[in-house]
């Protein structure tokens, strides 16, 4: 047995209707019918009882429901948990390589500052701080910090 036969016994055995229980689960009644067919063959004995195009729970059928549907609901919200477990990653932001902005602004900084180009270093913000020469530090403060 499956557990969406499962599933389509305990809807069909709420409704009680196969026709209303095809069209919630957005499937055919004949497919329904199938599977709840399918199940009682593998139980070896049938859950419902047909009577005048009607369906009624046996005996067998009301036993189940009363187990089986505390378990699936209780197997669906662990999916969902875990789910929603899984979805909760890590925010990764990405920021911008700090010597490629530099090197796209460097025209700005040249025609604001004049032409001398030797006072302006590109470099990452790690190799600086790896820098022993803490002038270099000083003279990138208001830059880069």
């Amino acid at each position: 047995m499956t557990l969406t036969q499962i599933k389509y016994f305990i809807h069909s055995a709420k409704t009680c209707n196969y026709h209303q229980s095809a069209e919630e689960l957005f499937v055919s009644q004949q497919g329904l019918s199938k599977q709840i067919q399918a199940l009682e063959k593998e139980l070896g004995f049938p859950v419902f009882e047909r009577k005048n195009k009607k369906l009624f729970l046996t005996e067998a059928g009301t036993h189940l429901l009363k187990v089986w549907e505390p378990c699936v609901v209780m197997m669906e919200e662990g999916i969902e948990k875990a789910r929603a477990l899984c979805e909760q990653k890590p925010i990764t932001i990405g920021i911008p390589d700090i010597p490629q902005v530099l090197h796209a602004l460097m025209p700005h900084f040249q025609m604001m500052g004049g032409e001398n180009k030797e006072e302006y270093v590109i470099t990452s913000v790690n190799s600086l701080l790896e820098r022993p020469d803490q002038n270099m530090l000083q003279h990138y403060d208001g830059c880069i910090f």
